[in-house]
């Protein structure tokens, strides 16, 4: 089973919500006849956008919360609220969803403490990194579409915190696994920054595209 069609106030992706409590909702894909859903989990990023795109603190997961006997003291319960005004229509386009999943082709160490994942092509969407570190650690993770003669990131292409995303770091012994959910990238070459004891740089990254005929190459 899997989630499909995903909305926030009733829109496909949106670019930004203006409510304080916003409503989701979604469809499932199932390919066995009457299974149902019995929990989810939403996962909220302490920041994002889809220009200086997101901040995850990992620290503020609460494991088994989404499980039966999970103590949810404190907790508010959920409220019953109006139906939307206006008239509900079908989107007019294909969704946006991963077409298609791609590895790093070399990784290249420019100069000391400076490594740079090289994907071989630009495409939108975003990276999944297995990280090690301690509790607390900060992860930038800068995207950009091209490089400077000397091999490094062109950040001019996009300065400050755009194209980037930054991860926390619970600090699990076993590692984490670290990949946005509220944005997307042009994707090419990718640095991570972090005080890091070990991390991954074999794991891919996600083109997220419409599901659409494509046209050229």
């Amino acid at each position: 089973m899997t989630p499909a069609e995903l909305w926030c106030e009733y829109a496909v992706d949106p670019l930004g919500i203006d409510v304080p409590e916003p409503r989701f909702g979604w469809t499932l894909d199932s390919s066995r006849r009457g299974e149902v859903q019995s929990a989810y989990r939403i996962l909220v990023a302490t920041h994002n956008s889809l220009q200086e795109g997101e901040i995850y603190d990992a620290r503020l997961e609460v494991p088994g919360w989404d499980a039966p006997g999970f103590g949810a003291e404190g907790w508010s319960d959920a409220r019953q609220v109006e139906t939307p005004a206006g008239t509900l229509f079908s989107q007019l386009m294909p969704p946006m969803k991963v077409i298609e999943t791609r590895h790093p082709e070399r990784l290249t160490n420019p100069r000391a403490g400076v490594y740079v994942f090289d994907f071989g092509q630009l495409f939108g969407g975003w990276i999944r990194i297995r990280l090690q570190g301690a509790a607390g650690t900060r992860v930038l993770i800068k995207h950009s579409s091209r490089l400077r003669p000397d091999g490094t990131i062109d950040d001019d292409a996009y300065p400050g915190p755009h194209e980037s995303d930054t991860c926390v770091l619970r600090g699990d012994p076993g590692g984490e696994t670290y990949e946005p959910r509220f944005t997307f990238h042009p994707v090419h070459y990718v640095r991570p920054d972090g005080s890091l004891s070990d991390w991954a740089p074999e794991l891919p990254g996600s083109d997220r595209e419409h599901d659409a005929a494509q046209a050229g190459n």
